[in-house]
């Protein structure tokens, strides 16, 4: 059932808790910000909103548990400065978002796990940056296309960006940057590994500087990334994998004769 009003925007509990119960979509945006609110409790209920779902500037939420049922956001999701929040766990249904994520200077958040359904693409941005916290982005892994820009920049804790193994676009430009211990395997595919670019995935300019080993330049990650497959490249190793396919085919074949007699 659609709310009574298109759009709320929420700037204490009070008015957060006045969220009608009896409704489960809004068609406009929904911004939650407030320096007094700790909870998000009466937003249970909320399946879907139209627009932007905005959450930030709440320097005493902790965590946004109560989105347990959202669904989908038919325009960007702005998680921003949210001080106390520690994870997005809230948003584990959440399987659409149409306009784009930015999550940014959330100081305590150390992951991103909640994101982990939103699949496909999404016909935005991609922001992450300045989260002191935030050691990995494992929570995107599902995602394939960014129709924008992408942008992950000055997340000190960041460990690797393997989250982004998955992408096969970037519609706009790919900026890495200031994330100090931060490796990019994980971007090796998109930046069209192993000879690069003009190979690669990204539709705008490519800037990655100022991050972790092996991720200060395109040719550092094209270089830090290992196949799971490596082909062999001697004569000698590719007779040696011939044997054992030839010896893994006659075990296969002694061991179905045995199960049949």
């Amino acid at each position: 059932m659609g709310c009574p009003e298109t759009e709320y925007n929420l700037r204490t509990q009070a008015m957060v808790d006045a969220f009608p119960q009896n409704c489960d979509s809004v068609l406009g945006d929904i911004v939650v910000e407030g320096s007094d609110i700790t909870n998000v409790d009466a937003l249970a209920n909320l399946t879907s909103v139209g627009d932007d779902l905005k959450i930030r500037g709440n320097s005493s939420l902790t965590n946004i548990d109560a989105l347990a049922n959202l669904t989908s956001v038919g325009g960007a999701l702005n998680i921003n400065s949210n001080a106390a929040l520690t994870n997005i766990d809230g948003l584990a249904n959440l399987t659409k978002v149409v306009q784009g994520l930015e999550i940014n200077s959330n100081a305590s958040l150390t992951n991103i796990d909640g994101l982990a359904n939103v699949a496909g693409s999404t016909s935005g941005i991609l922001e992450i940056n300045n989260n002191a916290a935030l050691t990995n982005i494992d929570g995107l892994a599902n995602l394939t296309r960014v129709a924008g820009f992408l942008k992950i920049q000055g997340n000190a804790a960041l460990t690797n960006l393997d989250g982004l193994a998955s992408l096969t676009s970037v519609g706009g430009d790919l900026l890495i940057s200031g994330n100090d211990n931060a490796s990019c395997e994980g971007l090796a595919l998109l930046l069209g590994w192993p000879s690069g670019p003009p190979d690669d995935d990204v539709a705008g300019d490519i800037t990655i500087v100022s991050n972790g080993s092996g991720c200060n330049s395109i040719a550092e990650v094209l270089a830090s990334y290992t196949s799971p497959i490596t082909p062999p490249t001697t004569p000698s190793d590719r007779f040696n994998a011939l044997l054992q396919a030839v010896q893994a085919t006659r075990g296969a074949g002694d061991s179905q004769q045995a199960q049949a007699a």
